[in-house]
């Protein structure tokens, strides 16, 4: 698929780039303040770029917060330190995600390594080859400086559509081709590829699931091109993302024909996976459940964690996909279930450390998150940012969950902890509760137990949640060595 279209272009030579890029400089520039003037309809806009000195992100557990502009440093991030086992890399598997922070994003200002930042609505020129492949140098310069071993990120984040099939296959060759030749020096490679329905016009009405084949054929074609371009990055993962299959109106929509072609769509991945010999694993997004966008989007088929598991086990693709959820009660479900891939960390997650404490001590119990890891997205806005910022956001983010993961290895190894669990259930360990227990009980030994027991039936014990919260927050206050 990735063969040089026959397209009447002329190809630029590219100057040979080292990986240390300036866009998160290691040494400080000599003007420390770069002032970008982007035109605007009425007016001029100042915005400005501040780069300070930044090289590699070290491990500084005895860093001090006297200084706010000096955040460049790992607090509890330790890549190679051994945690209950693993090193703390192995347990969360971190990522960065390429889309909106690095490539252009419709809707969003310019980056601040564009090509030309002043043209902010030309989006011609915003949305150029040169400026994807920019971004693609800031990311992999990001992720060294980070010792971020991963990236992710959808098919339309890493090159723009052209006017023809034949242009986007060769802006996608141009890219893969970068993004391998800076893989072959790095080692940094993409824990997973996603499949982007969302953001064209063209699947307003479902992409699997439209009511016009046409538009499911090229859903097909980027679904076939996506997988391409994950097996020969190595990608250890493939993201298919049901966002926009769904319906508005139930009068002129046939839920059983939809179903079966989204089925049959999956059918034909599952193949051409097979059918080129990629090994990695295949994942489901699932769209979370909020009700206000409801009115504006439709109803989804996949809205949340359990349509999306039952419509996975009602077709018997729960083998060959598993989930992307987000932290907290879906991730502990989807482990429950045998069904957690990887998680997705946006918006108020990123820096919630009693949720991430509690997901880190899921992901330990349940043996590490492999092929699956934790993916950052930052920014959660479109406007304007600094490079700088953008690097303190991802850094933080990374080290919130490192302070989770040295927190849950805490609970894990808690005798008391694990003993105040087993309490709580003690009553299911000996008599009636062991009979119970041990399905030797029926529905009519139940109403024998209570008339036996009527006068003295136990008060339900209290919840103490509050008292675990305390416990919770105290642990985030203590030191770790």
């Amino acid at each position: 698929m990735f063969a040089t279209g026959n397209i009447k272009r002329q190809k630029t030579r590219e100057q040979t780039r080292s990986l240390d890029n300036d866009n998160f400089p290691g040494k400080p520039h000599t003007d420390t303040a770069r002032h970008t003037y982007l035109y605007h309809k009425d007016f001029y806009s100042k915005y400005s770029y501040t780069t300070s000195a930044m090289g590699r992100i070290d491990y500084k557990p005895d860093a001090s917060y006297s200084h706010h502009e000096d955040n460049f440093y790992y607090r509890y991030y330790n890549s190679n330190e051994r945690l209950h086992g693993r090193t703390m890399e192995d347990w969360m598997r971190p990522s960065i995600f390429i889309g909106k922070a690095f490539t252009p994003y419709p809707g969003c200002s310019p980056r601040p390594w564009s090509e030309n930042p002043m043209t902010l609505y030309n989006m011609q020129n915003m949305h150029s080859l040169e400026n994807y492949k920019r971004g693609i140098r800031a990311m992999f310069e990001l992720c060294m400086k980070m010792g971020i071993k991963y990236w992710s990120g959808y098919d339309r984040d890493l090159a723009p559509e052209g006017e023809t099939s034949e242009e986007t296959q060769y802006n996608y060759e141009q890219v893969v081709d970068l993004i391998q030749e800076y893989q072959q020096k790095s080692g940094i490679r993409p824990l997973w590829i996603g499949i982007d329905f969302k953001n064209t016009y063209k699947f307003r009405n479902g992409a699997v699931t439209n009511p016009e084949s046409s538009i499911v054929t090229y859903a097909g074609y980027q679904t076939k091109r996506a997988l391409d371009i994950a097996n020969k990055l190595g990608a250890e993962n493939v993201m298919f993302s049901a966002s926009q299959e769904g319906y508005f109106n139930i009068m002129n929509t046939d839920i059983t024909r939809e179903l079966k072609n989204f089925h049959k769509f999956l059918k034909l991945m599952i193949e051409h996976k097979d059918r080129i010999g990629y090994r990695g694993q295949l994942l489901m997004e699932t769209v979370y459940d909020n009700r206000k966008r409801f009115r504006d989007e439709g109803y989804k088929y996949c809205y949340d964690f359990s349509s999306t598991l039952c419509f996975l086990k009602h077709y018997n693709f729960e083998r060959q996909f598993k989930l992307v959820v987000k932290p907290g009660h879906f991730s502990y479900m989807a482990n429950m279930y045998g069904c957690l891939g990887s998680i997705d960390i946006k918006h108020k997650n990123l820096y919630d450390v009693q949720k991430a404490a509690m997901t880190m001590k899921m992901i330990i119990e349940n043996g590490g998150i492999s092929p699956g890891g934790l993916t950052f997205y930052v920014p959660h806005h479109k406007s304007t940012f600094d490079a700088k910022d953008l690097a303190e956001a991802f850094i933080t983010a990374v080290d919130t969950y490192a302070k989770a993961l040295r927190i849950a290895v805490k609970f894990i190894n808690d005798i008391q902890l694990n003993k105040s669990i087993q309490m709580r259930y003690v009553s299911f360990s000996s008599g009636w509760g062991s009979k119970f227990n041990s399905s030797e009980a029926n529905l009519d030994d139940c109403e024998d137990q209570i008339r036996k027991q009527e006068p003295n039936i136990m008060q339900p014990p209290p919840s103490r949640s509050e008292h675990w919260y305390a416990v919770l927050t105290r642990n985030m206050e203590s030191p770790f060595k």
